[in-house]
């Protein structure tokens, strides 16, 4: 069986668009006529053939390519797998892109990519993975990437994205994971986020986002990691936050976050990281606090947190319950509650053990 003709010619164009020595290997693009589908499978670096001589796979990770994305991607109609990522390519990713119905995954991170995510990815109506993370794109998130049913991992971090998070991502009813960590989005977090009901990672780092943190995160019962760090976000920390039982990391730090902990944070009996550090909350640090055994950091520092620190009352029997709590925080490797208005000592039930405090 030969390779497809179709699809043998656009290799070529592919091959072409690869600049210098760095062409994937034991590609021989060189005959006007195409090659046996087995000579591909068995000889082409990161080319797999069907049985009906039909190219479904290119994957040709870490291969120091350089030149441009081909258009004539778009040619390859029974392409399930497209992974580039971690080479030197630079241009546009191709609009044609969106004519692979059949595309399962896409991964062109770690490249020098530019321009922007174009619309018509939203057509990839099988596609479960869509990795453009570390690239030089820019503009908006398209809309149309909430149609994309079966999407199951958006990874679009350190890029130069701007604009709004859509509301549309909220159709995303297979997603797992949203990563748009270190671009430039502005605007609000969509209420449409919270039913994601599939969700497990959750990263907004490192934007530019404002308006409160919505309550709807509230229903995210899968979700494990909500890093919404280093933004512009205000009001308060949702009481609804306190029903992510399966959470395990919550990095709230570096915002403009008012208002008390909500004593509901005491039920993230699998929270393994807490910080909330560099905001404005106020109040007191509540003991359910104490409750979270499997908690190894938690910083409270940079707030505008009063009273007495609750594991300095070691002569109170309640105490125990926090920081015997921690004295129940028997996990816990570092704790700092810098740079607030508390008042009293870290017990000896704490200090004693090899815990880094800053207080």
């Amino acid at each position: 069986m030969l390779l497809n003709a179709v699809d043998y010619a656009a290799l070529q164009d592919i091959s072409d668009s690869f600049d210098g020595e760095n062409k994937p290997k034991r590609w021989d693009v060189s005959s006007p006529t195409p090659p046996e589908a087995s000579v591909v499978n068995d000889r082409w670096s990161g080319v797999r053939v069907n049985d009906e001589g039909r190219v479904t796979e290119i994957v040709l990770l870490s291969n120091n390519l350089s030149g441009t994305l081909s258009s004539s991607l778009g040619n390859l109609s029974e392409l399930k797998k497209l992974g580039v990522s971690k080479n030197n390519l630079s241009g546009p990713i191709p609009d044609s892109l969106g004519n692979l119905s059949n595309l399962e995954e896409l991964r062109v991170s770690k490249n020098n990519l530019s321009g922007p995510i174009p619309d018509s990815l939203g057509n990839l109506s099988n596609l479960k993975k869509l990795s453009v993370q570390e690239n030089k794109l820019s503009g908006p998130i398209p809309d149309s990437l909430g149609n994309l049913s079966n999407l199951e991992e958006l990874d679009l971090e350190e890029n130069k994205l701007s604009g709004p998070i859509p509301d549309s991502l909220g159709n995303l009813s297979n997603l797992k994971k949203l990563s748009v960590q270190e671009n430039k989005l502005s605007g609000p977090i969509p209420d449409s986020l919270g039913n994601l009901s599939n969700l497990e990672e959750l990263d907004l780092e490192e934007n530019k986002l404002s308006g409160p943190i919505p309550d709807s995160l509230g229903n995210l019962s899968e979700l494990e990691k909500l890093r919404v760090l280093k933004n512009n976000l205000s009001g308060p920390i949702p009481d609804s936050l306190g029903n992510l039982s399966n959470l395990k990391y919550l990095d709230l730090d570096d915002n403009e976050l008012s208002g008390p902990i909500p004593d509901s944070l005491g039920n993230l009996s699998n929270l393994k990281t807490l910080d909330l550090s560099g905001n404005d909350l106020s109040g007191m640090i509540p003991d359910s606090l104490g409750k979270l055994s499997n908690l190894k950091n938690l910083n409270l520092s940079g707030n505008s947190l009063r009273g007495t620190i609750p594991s300095a009352l070691s002569v109170v029997p309640e105490w125990e319950k926090l920081v015997g709590g921690i004295g129940s925080l028997s996990n816990l490797e570092t704790l700092d509650l810098s740079g607030n208005s508390l008042s009293g000592t870290i017990p000896s039930s704490v200090s004693d053990r090899n815990i880094s405090i800053k207080h």
